[in-house]
């Protein structure tokens, strides 16, 4: 049985313009919107409870000690490796870590 066919499209056999700039803006919200109801009224997923909403200390989430050095010794050799000079925030992460490595 031989294969149906193309169809053609419905405007006269021109491809649909893509939507730019102001249109495309447009497009794009009414999708969104669209989206945003639908899934306020029939979501995903249940909604998960939270257990532990407790906030940590920034302290606790750097490196110290030796984890510092390695961490320095790496952004060290990322540096080297590089085709151009460390950048200034480069630099000012290298000094903090030195500077946290002396901590426990």
């Amino acid at each position: 049985m031989p294969a149906a066919p193309p169809r053609r499209p419905s405007n006269g056999g021109r491809s649909a313009r893509t939507p730019t700039g102001r249109d495309l803006a447009a497009l794009l919200d009414t999708g969104i919107s669209a989206l945003g109801q639908q899934l306020s009224q029939r979501p995903l997923s249940a909604p998960v409870p939270i257990i532990d909403e407790s906030l940590v200390p920034i302290e606790s989430l750097l490196y110290r000690g030796r984890a510092a050095l390695d961490r320095a010794v790496a952004l060290r050799n990322e540096l080297r490796g590089a085709s151009r000079g460390p950048s200034g925030e480069e630099l000012a992460e290298l000094y903090d870590l030195l500077e946290l490595a002396t901590t426990e």
